[in-house]
């Protein structure tokens, strides 16, 4: 049995592990705090990414069904289809800088965007791909991807 002295020879250095104890409790909870940290900045630059890359198919689409007569011209990377019917002169304009500011958005990878007409279908189908910067050139690349028809003509 312990008693006075002798329990108080039996608990030196009992401190010194309850602090040591303590000081791994709450590194555990610092790591993990970090680690969902880390997730969450990665989550959040892909979501800037992946918003990005669904404004540039947004602007594209938009500008196409504002001009439904002229729906084929909106072509990327092909020139636009001025097949003598219709009139590609806002095409013309508009598609320049619309590839231009998708080519340089933030995440841009090796994968340019693409615009493509169907004739048969009658239908654009635009296309926006992005790469993470942890992500190396091998990897598949994300993409946002729309395809609408025309609703007059």
């Amino acid at each position: 049995m312990f008693t006075g002295a002798n329990m108080k020879k039996h608990q030196k250095g009992s401190i010194l592990i309850e602090g040591m104890i303590a000081i791994l409790i709450f590194s555990f909870g610092v790591i993990g705090t970090l680690s969902y940290q880390a997730n969450m900045l990665a989550e959040t630059t892909q979501t800037s990414y992946r918003l990005g890359a669904s404004m540039y198919v947004n602007s594209l689409m938009n500008a196409a069904e504002a001009d439904p007569a002229n729906f084929s011209c909106y072509t990327y990377p092909a020139a636009p289809n001025s097949n003598g019917i219709t009139n590609c002169a806002a095409a013309t304009t508009y598609m320049p800088t619309w590839s231009a500011g998708a080519l340089s958005m933030k995440g841009t990878s090796t994968t340019p965007p693409t615009s493509i007409y169907d004739a048969t279908a009658g239908t654009l189908t635009i296309t926006v791909y992005w790469k993470l910067p942890q992500e190396k050139s091998t990897d598949p690349v994300h993409s946002v991807s729309t395809t609408i028809q025309p609703t007059s003509g």
